[in-house]
């Protein structure tokens, strides 16, 4: 049996808005723009911790880069409380910023945490996503490219209460979201909950 080409088109249209269904109907809800944590579907009741507790394991800036502002905030909103801190950083002589971001869900399942669970994961001309461990934590890696303009995030599951989020943006590649991975005090942050 032979299909048409008409009928092979409408089957394998199909088959992509399924396939694009399976991928975003479990983070509907969930998923906002990148360095905004919120979300739902949560039962933890565990007491957040303090921003400023949390910002004193905020890296500090590599070379090249310059700290530009510090921010941080406990959101209490039922299932969706969560605490967080943010520094932001700029390169001097040129548009290009970092925030890394730590957070406290207090074990909830907020945006960050179900962001692990997508399985999005490829690789193309206009950027791609990837998992893998960074010392040994799960890590979600993402990129868009847009010229000069590209956008980069690196988001780091502590374990099922802390995370770190780092974006970048106006990027030329993605090295900023490792050395400043490696200059935040992960094991520090982990030790907060305990």
């Amino acid at each position: 049996m032979r299909i048409s080409p008409l009928w092979l088109t409408i089957i394998l249209a199909v088959l992509t808005g399924v396939l694009a269904l399976a991928i975003w109907v479990p983070i509907s809800g969930y998923f906002y723009p990148p360095g905004t944590p919120e979300g739902g579907n949560n039962t933890a009741n565990t007491s957040l911790t303090a921003p400023a507790s949390m910002a004193r394991y905020m890296p500090l800036p590599p070379n090249g880069w310059t700290f530009n502002n510090s921010s941080g905030d406990v959101v209490t909103n039922d299932q969706e409380s969560f605490s967080f801190a943010k520094d932001d950083y700029i390169m001097p002589g040129s548009n290009t910023t970092a925030s890394v971001i730590i957070y406290d869900s207090g074990g909830k399942d907020i945006m960050w945490n179900s962001i692990f669970r997508t399985g999005f994961i490829y690789d193309d001309s206009s950027g791609y996503a990837k998992v893998y461990d960074y010392k040994g934590m799960l890590t979600w890696e993402t990129g868009q490219y847009s010229g000069d303009d590209n956008e980069y995030s690196m988001y780091i599951k502590l374990n099922d209460r802390f995370g770190i989020a780092i974006l970048l943006k106006n990027a030329t590649d993605n090295s900023a979201l490792r050395d400043f991975a490696d200059r935040t005090n992960i094991y520090k942050i982990i030790a907060l909950g305990q």
